[in-house]
């Protein structure tokens, strides 16, 4: 291992792009992409890795293991015992220096720094750019949770796109940003989204079945933040965008079916989802049969 990889000259963006093209790269297991954001999992055998500062943050998940490390990120070493489950996230602009005595497991997903600000922004006016205790390692089971999902969805022809990309990150950013402290003000409970702009909203959904549909051009529809429009919108149909919009992509596709004139593998293409093993996942979770069966 490099003694001081923190001296590189290169330029990364957060732990994610650190790893996947710096000097801890023989530890790396994969890389993926989420709608422009990385995540990469390895296994760091035991070792000192300094990590030199990024613009970005950096949510480590640690996903198996059990090792005593010492830390430093920015605010003097303190010893932590790390297990599956724990995590944190590293600060932005802050060089950070890890010795680890066991080896361990991790998900690194990167966070965009100008996201978390637009969010915060959204949620409660103001920017965030300190996430306060999550800069030390805690437990969350939703923080897990969506890491763990975003990294199974993270390959190639994802069947929910950008879409689930936007909602899983919005959703994983706002749980940091309450557990930090500072809860976002959310709509009024009496808030809804008006007759007017839902028609609008579905009736761009039903134009657009064929691309990728992301939160943002539903929100820019709706003509509110995507904050404020994934909630009156989930409150108004009783289900998230992306979840509605592979809804709708089912029902469409119910219609071309019974109309008989195209192939299944078109039908798929047709109605947005990446291949036909897509369509008949969905198909047969939402009807109940294959669309294959659903034809006879």
């Amino acid at each position: 291992m490099t003694d001081n990889p923190g001296n590189s000259n290169e330029r990364y963006d957060d732990c994610a792009d650190w790893l996947s093209r710096g000097p801890y790269r023989p530890f790396i297991e994969e890389v993926r992409t989420s709608n422009g954001v990385g995540l990469v999992r390895g296994k760091q055998p035991p070792g000192h890795y300094p990590d030199p500062p990024f613009p970005d943050f950096s949510l480590i998940c640690t996903t198996a293991g059990n090792c005593w490390a010492d830390i430093d990120l920015g605010n003097g070493r303190k010893r932590v015992q790390i297990s599956a489950g724990m995590m944190m996230v590293a600060p932005t602009d802050t060089a950070c220096d890890y010795e680890k005595h066991a080896a361990c497991e991790t998900l690194v997903v990167g966070i965009p720094k100008s996201r978390l600000v637009f969010l915060s922004e959204q949620a409660f006016g103001r920017p965030v750019v300190d996430l306060g205790e999550c800069h030390d390692f805690f437990r969350d089971p939703l923080v897990e949770a969506l890491s763990l999902r975003m990294w199974d969805e993270a390959v190639e022809s994802n069947p929910h796109g950008a879409l689930f990309a936007d909602a899983a990150l919005n959703t994983l950013l706002v749980t940091l940003l309450t557990r930090s402290g500072r809860p976002p003000k959310g709509p009024k409970r009496s808030a809804v989204l008006s007759r007017d702009r839902l028609n609008r909203v579905i009736a761009y959904i039903h134009d657009n079945l064929n691309r990728d549909i992301t939160t943002a051009d539903l929100a820019a529809v709706a003509f509110l933040s995507e904050f404020h429009f994934s909630r009156l919108f989930k409150r108004a149909t009783g289900l998230a965008p992306h979840q509605y919009v592979i809804v709708q992509r089912v029902e469409r596709a119910k219609a071309l079916i019974r109309e008989g004139r195209m192939p299944l593998v078109n039908v798929a293409a047709t109605v947005g989802f990446s291949s036909q093993s897509h369509l008949n996942l969905h198909f047969k979770r939402i009807v109940g049969f294959t669309p294959a069966e659903f034809r006879s």
